[in-house]
Formats: structure tokens, sequence, C-alpha cells
């Protein structure tokens, strides 16, 4: 006997009428829906009641294979057979004592088929789906079976009541996992916090105030782009060079104006009877007319010698014409004209045809009243330049800020048509850059000789204040004085002092370092509050040295 039992196992994300078409495909009598944990496409009694009734439609019986306890008051309100496993007995759930707001009692008409009732269609439907499936079970006895039992025959009927045997109660394993990964992060969220309590978090700050002298100082520097390292004998520092472009455009309006009518044309005719002189004039040389029109020949030619009033002269008749379009170049034949080509002739002719068509075109004026109206924030340079050397990691030397000669462009050009015309102006500004520590190991060249190097020490090179002359330029080379005002104090070494104070307590630090020649003040500060010693990590410690004098250097 053939299977007559379909088992269909349905996914997650399968809508309604996904699952019914699935129903609908089997060619079996049974089908049995194996439901997927958490599945949601079955806990609306609508989607319920439409299974249903296409099961009945299609003369199948449904049995839902699913633990789900949210199922299976729906299942029992609609007369849905559940079973938990693909080998357990199926039954109808109990129905809800009520059910959700807004759904319709279940002997309601489905929407989608009003000429459908339940009830005796129903329990018609599940008496076959209990016969069909005894007999699937009573002649395949070893295969997966889902079997409706006998005192549920009847879908119009109340189920049976659940059986009132004592189980073996199934631990919450959920639960459990989610209370000990809960535990396990609220542990990993105590050790971090303690290590960012304790160890990140753990700063130190120490203020040494000293007894400090203010002392001028005037040396000369050499900033040599070139320079790998300090020279300090010659004064020679490695420096850097920064530009910066600011360009700025504007607008003029179009004020020249150009003819572009019909060129004139005509015949001029040249003679020489005061000379020898009888030269080939090339095409394209001028001739300007008594009014100071110019034409050009046409092609090439020499004069040739005629007689002319009875003397033998040197003449040539050629074609010409005018340089630009105009009726002013219709000129009479009475218009003399003069040619570097020709000196020593006479040379008069007659030009026609000449139109104008006056259109406006780009001066030179315009141009230059363009340019006027651009402009270049010097001081909005000087800072960007400043800032970029410092982000760099560089001393800017603002002293050295230097502007070129202006670029400028316009666009269309002189002489070209055009309405108005647009010029951009374009300056680049240059400022060099060099290392504090280059600067500070001149300045302690240059005050070694005036102070005890074994107890004192410059504490404050007084940069911030600093200013420099150029002197000149030369190539790579930039010769400048500084001048600043720099504050001598007792040797301390900030390095040493962070070794010297790590892990040790707030008392500590104050009578080691209180006790030094010239300390006059020690400050120190812990953080967070609970912190009562320094970090032992000599990077989380933070060491200033400034002048305990009012006249110190700020």
């Amino acid at each position: 006997m053939a299977d007559s039992k379909d088992t269909i196992y349905i996914d997650i994300d399968d809508e309604i009428t996904s699952i019914i078409d699935k129903m609908r495909s089997s060619d079996k009598k049974i089908v049995a829906l194996v439901l997927p944990k958490r599945a949601t496409v079955l806990q609306s009694i609508v989607n319920m009641k439409l299974l249903k009734k296409t099961a009945e439609k299609a003369d199948k019986n449904v049995v839902l294979i699913t633990s789900e306890e949210g199922l299976l008051p729906l299942a029992g309100a609609v007369g849905v057979h559940v079973a938990s496993t693909l080998q357990s007995k199926p039954e109808i759930p109990p129905p809800p004592d009520t059910l959700p707001v807004g759904e319709k009692p279940i002997h309601e008409e489905v929407p989608e088929d009003p000429n459908h009732k339940v009830g005796k269609a129903e329990a018609a439907a599940a008496v076959a789906g209990a016969a069909a499936l005894k007999a699937q079970a009573k002649d395949h006895p070893k295969e997966e079976t889902v079997e409706l039992d006998d005192s549920e025959k009847s879908a119009g009927k109340k189920p049976a009541s659940k059986s009132k045997d004592k189980k073996t109660k199934v631990p919450n394993f959920d639960k459990f996992r989610k209370r000990l990964v809960i535990g396990a992060l609220a542990a990993v969220a105590f050790i971090v916090l303690w290590i960012l309590a304790f160890g990140t978090l753990q700063k130190a700050t120490i203020i040494i105030k000293t007894d400090t002298t203010n002392q001028d100082i005037n040396p000369d520097i050499t900033v040599d782009t070139d320079a790998k390292s300090v020279s300090v004998g010659s004064g020679i520092v490695p420096g850097h060079v920064k530009e910066i472009k600011h360009s700025d455009s504007q607008s003029a309006p179009a004020t020249g104006e150009k003819n572009k009518g019909s060129k004139a044309t005509g015949q001029l005719t040249a003679t020489n009877c005061n000379s020898l002189s009888h030269p080939t004039v090339l095409a394209g040389s001028k001739f300007t007319s008594d009014g100071g029109k110019v034409f050009t020949n046409n092609s090439s030619f020499t004069p040739s010698t005629a007689l002319v009033n009875g003397s033998i002269c040197y003449t040539a008749t050629f074609g010409v014409t005018a340089v630009e379009g105009g009726a002013s170049y219709n000129l009479p034949s009475s218009t003399s004209y003069t040619s570097s080509s020709l000196k020593d002739y006479d040379i008069s002719g007659k030009t026609s045809g000449g139109t104008d068509q006056i259109v406006k075109v780009v001066s030179q004026a315009d141009i230059d009243s363009a340019k006027q109206k651009t402009t270049s924030d010097k001081d909005e340079a000087k800072a960007d330049l400043k800032k970029a050397l410092e982000e760099d990691g560089l001393y800017a030397i603002t002293d050295s800020f230097n502007g070129g000669k202006a670029t400028v462009s316009s666009s269309p050009q002189v002489g070209q048509e055009a309405d108005s015309v647009n010029v951009t102006s374009t300056i680049t500004y240059t400022m060099l850059g060099v290392k504090e520590e280059s600067l500070e190991k001149i300045i302690d060249n240059s005050v070694k000789g005036e102070i005890d190097t074994k107890t004192q020490s410059v504490q404050d090179y007084g940069l911030d204040n600093a200013n420099f002359t150029v002197n000149d330029k030369n190539g790579n080379q930039t010769r400048m004085s500084m001048q600043t005002t720099i504050a001598i104090g007792p040797k301390l070494n900030v390095d040493e002092v962070k070794q010297q104070v790590a892990g040790k307590e707030k008392g500590t630090i104050q009578d080691e370092i209180g006790n030094v020649e010239g300390v006059k003040e020690v400050i120190v500060d812990f953080s967070p509050f609970w912190v009562h010693k320094a970090p032992k990590n000599p990077a989380k410690i933070n060491v200033v040295i400034e002048s305990a004098n009012e006249s110190g250097t700020p």
C-alpha cells in the first residue's frame, strides 16, 4: 500500500500563502507540517483558520508538528491536530478560554470564503483524517506515523483532557544559559573597571616651582633647508619651508571694441623716379595710409622699369587688404601710403568694400580693472602656514613669512570677443619651521659660559615670546637674529624626575624633590581621586617645572 502521509518542513520565514501552497502541492491524504522553533506565521488565528479551511477544501488532514506552547490554544480553537514529534500521537489541543482582542469566534466565517461554515465539514474532515492516519499506521507499523486518537475523531467534539500522570520536569537550560552569560559579562566588566581605575586611568602631575633668574640673549642662527643636523658652533639649524597659495577671482565688464565687418581691398601703385632702388616686396608687408589705416600686400612683387612723363622710373601695381574690417578703410585714390619696404616710392591707390560690425572684446584695461579688485588676506595666510608647521611638529618662525609676486591669469584673453573678463590672482606665501630642540641647543650653547652647568640649567627657553629678524637669504640658507628671554634655575632633568617619583606616595615625592637646592615648592596631584601613589609607569607622570618668582618668565 502506498504511503498516504507526507511530511513537509516549514522554513521560519515562510508566509501563510507559501505554507498553503506546499500543502496543496502534496499528493498525500495526510500532511504533517513540521514547524521550526519560534515560528510566528501560525500565531495568528486568521492564518490558522485559512490553513484549516484550505485543507478541508483540498480533502487533506493537516497535523502540526510543534512544541510551541503559543500555537496550541489557536490550533485548539480552530480544530487542527497537533503532535510534538512525528512519532507522537496527534490531538486537538484545548481551545483558549478567551480569544485575542479583535479575533472572531471559531464559529464565524473566514472572510476569504463567506459561504463556508464550520461544524459538520470540520467534523467530517477530522474523522476522515483519523481513519486515514490509522490505516497508514496499520499498514506501515515500522515507518514514521502520525496517528489520530479515536476519542478525538470529531472536530466539533471537545478534546479529551490531558493525562494527569506526573512527568519529569525538564530544566530550563535557556534561562540557565542566560544567567551564566550575564554573570560572565558582569565579571569581565568588573575586571575592565578595575584595570581602568588602578591602571589605565591612573595619572600624576608633579609641578616643581623653582627660584629662577631671567636673562636676555640674542644669538645669530642660520636656517638651512638642506641641513640634516644642528651645528652648534656655526649656529646652523635644519629648517623646513612650507608654502601655501591664496587665490582670488574677480570679474569686470569688457569695454574694448572690435570691428568684425568685411575688410576693404584695393589696388595701390608705387613709383620711384629718383633712385635705382627696386627691392622685392614680400607678401604681407605693411602699407600705412596718411590717415593711419594699415593694409598688407596680397602677394610678393618687384618693381619694374617704366617710362613716366618722359623719365625712366621703377613702378609696380599690387593688390592690398585691410588688416581689419570696417568702412573706415574705404579710401579714395588720392590717398597716400608709406611702407618700410619701399622707402623711396610714391604710393597711392583706392580701397573699398569695407563694412562695419562692432563687437565687444577684452582689453588690457579691463584685465587691469579686475586685477585691482582682487584681494589676498596675508594674516589668514600667515595663520594657515603657522598651523600647518605646528601640525608637522615644528616651531613656526612667523617672522620669516614672505609673499611672492602675484600670478595673474584672465579668461578670455585680450582681444577676444566677450561681454566680461574674469581675472584670477594667485600669490604663493612661505614660512620657515624648525624643531624646538634645535633652537634649545643653540640657546644652551650661547649661555654655557655664563652659568654653572653642573647645578644650573635653562628651565624656560622663552620661545613663546621670541622674535626673529631676517638678515639675508642666500639659496637654501636664511640668516637671522633671535631675541628671547630665558629663565635659569636649578638643574632638573624631567625624565630623571619621572623615574625618581614613580610608585611613590605624595609626601615622599615632596620631600625628595623639595630638598633639591633652588626648589621652592612641589605640588603633587594624583588622578582619579582615590589614587594615593604615583603610577609605576613614568609615561603616566607629567612633570612641570616653572618659576616661583613673580618676575619669572610666564
